[in-house]
C-alpha cells in the first residue's frame, strides 16, 4: 500500500490522555495530532509532523519521531493511543512513519 493512497475519511478523533499527564486529550484531526492540556488550552505536544510533498493517507498522520518525542511515542504505543502504519523512504533518505489516534 502506498502513502498516498485514499481511504475513509475519520473527522477528529480525541482520547484521554491523562495516562501522559493530569488534563491531558490526544486530538487527531486530519492529519495533524497533538497532546492538548485542557485545563489551561495549550498544546502539551505535537504528535504529527509534515514532509514537504508527501502526504499521508486520509485519517492518517506523520509521526513526529524528534529526539524529544521517542519517549512520548513509546508511552503512546504501550498504552494502544496509536496505531503504526506505512513507513516510507523520503527522497532525503530518511523515514516518515505514518500513525493514526486510536478512539478510547
Amino acid at each position: 500500500m502506498e502513502a498516498s493512497q485514499v481511504s475513509e475519511p475519520r473527522g477528529e478523533v480525541t482520547r484521554d490522555g491523562s495516562f501522559l499527564d493530569d488534563n491531558v486529550q490526544l486530538i487527531q484531526n486530519d492529519d495533524r495530532c497533538w497532546a492538548m492540556d485542557m485545563k489551561i488550552g495549550r498544546v502539551w505536544a505535537f504528535i504529527h509532523t509534515r514532509h514537504e510533498g508527501v502526504y499521508p493517507r486520509v485519517g492518517w498522520f506523520w509521526l513526529k519521531q524528534s529526539i524529544e518525542n521517542r519517549v512520548l511515542n513509546k508511552e503512546l504505543l504501550a498504552a494502544g493511543a496509536i496505531e503504526l502504519g506505512e513507513k516510507i523512504k523520503l527522497a532525503d533518505g530518511s523515514t516518515a512513519q505514518e500513525a493514526r489516534l486510536i478512539s478510547g
